[in-house]
């Protein structure tokens, strides 16, 4: 995606110019140092464990870096298929989006918060929106029904749309992954299984969708 390297997996993710300066703005949030990584699994492996003892920030650091992964894929494509391009703090602001999305649809909020998990909500940029839910008022929000689709839809036109999935019986314990991508006929394209050993279930979520992705080179 820089232009400056032949791509592959290893380097569109971590070693690319672009991404690199991303992973610089995930660190500098968490106050923490870079963790400079060739692959998904030596970056979870290095990541080590949340600096935080609120529930949803633990939950954050965790999903986070899929996310600045998929975001980074996303303006991969766009570069290549549409001749268009966003600046680094543009992805980085749609990272911090979708880590807001998550935290107000999917956690619960731990009160109060100290200092350190204050100052670190704010660099998130998460005060004013997700933590405005007080306990009373998530439990009233979790109580509400909530019409899903739960059928698999046909991408659009142009589309390979590719679904993952990991598991492990424990955490971390026997773990394999799984995926299938499809185009807009539903017709499959590729589709894999793999036992991946002894592992954490986050971890084998991003192994899943790395292994995805690296079908697309084959």
């Amino acid at each position: 995606m820089c232009g400056t390297n032949e791509e592959d997996s290893s380097h569109l993710f971590f070693r690319c110019s672009f991404a690199l300066q991303l992973w610089h703005f995930w660190w500098e949030v968490w106050v923490a140092p870079c963790v400079h990584a060739s692959s998904l699994t030596e970056f979870w492996q290095r990541m080590g464990r949340p600096p935080s003892m609120a529930t949803f920030l633990q939950e954050v650091w965790f999903v986070g870096p899929i996310f600045l992964l998929w975001q980074i894929w996303l303006e991969r494509n766009r570069r290549i298929f549409h001749g268009e391009r966003r600046l680094v703090q543009q992805i980085w602001q749609r990272v911090l989006g979708m880590i807001n999305e998550t935290v107000a649809a999917k956690c619960v909020v731990d009160f109060p918060l100290g200092k350190r998990d204050t100052e670190l909500v704010e660099r998130l940029g998460t005060t004013g929106s997700s933590l405005v839910l007080t306990k009373a008022k998530r439990r009233r929000c979790e109580k509400q029904k909530v019409d899903r689709v739960g059928r698999w839809q046909l991408p659009p036109q142009g589309i390979l749309k590719i679904n993952t999935d990991g598991s492990s019986r424990g955490n971390p314990g026997p773990a394999g992954i799984g995926g299938i991508g499809r185009d807009v006929m539903g017709s499959v394209i590729f589709i894999f299984s793999l036992y991946e050993g002894i592992q954490t279930i986050n971890l084998v979520e991003g192994l899943a969708i790395l292994a995805a992705l690296e079908k697309l080179w084959l």
